[in-house]
């Protein structure tokens, strides 16, 4: 039960975070580009699974490598069409990514191309989620960028 409750929530957060995002290049992207990532500090995984509350409602950038990747499939009267996971891991943890295109484009790649043991930069906003009464806890990162590294 407590499962399903925090599915649906990281699923709602997803499509009210992905309904009104502007055209970029002619096609729908997540967002348009944001600042270059290196503008942003990478955190490390562990540090935003063991503190959520201080990363909440933020950008954050993560390195890491694909470990898993999922494809939530079409329900009806569920937009947008389908939506997808895949787990990013670092030295300190793992997080479950979440994202929907209708192209599959999301920053200078697409994300279909993306396979188990890719290293990859992302940014992603934070959700710390908590339900009244209850000491579950549910950390979402819906992705707004991604990039391969350039090293």
């Amino acid at each position: 039960m407590a499962i399903g409750i925090v599915f649906c929530a990281h699923l709602l957060f997803l499509l009210i975070n992905t309904s009104n995002s502007p055209e970029v290049y002619g096609t729908p992207l997540i967002q348009s580009k944001p600042r270059p990532l290196t503008s942003y500090e990478v955190v490390r995984i562990g540090d935003v699974i063991s503190h959520p509350q201080t990363h909440n409602l933020r950008l954050v950038r993560f390195k890491g490598i694909v470990t898993a990747l999922r494809t939530i499939p079409r329900r009806m009267g569920m937009v947008p069409p389908e939506a997808h996971t895949f787990t990013l891991t670092d030295n300190t943890g793992e997080i479950e990514v979440f994202y929907a295109g209708s192209h599959g484009y999301l920053g200078p790649l697409k994300t279909e191309l993306l396979i188990e043991g890719d290293m990859i930069e992302v940014l992603v906003h934070i959700s710390y989620i908590t339900s009244p009464g209850s000491e579950e806890v549910a950390l979402a990162a819906n992705l707004r960028w991604v990039e391969r590294p350039q090293d």
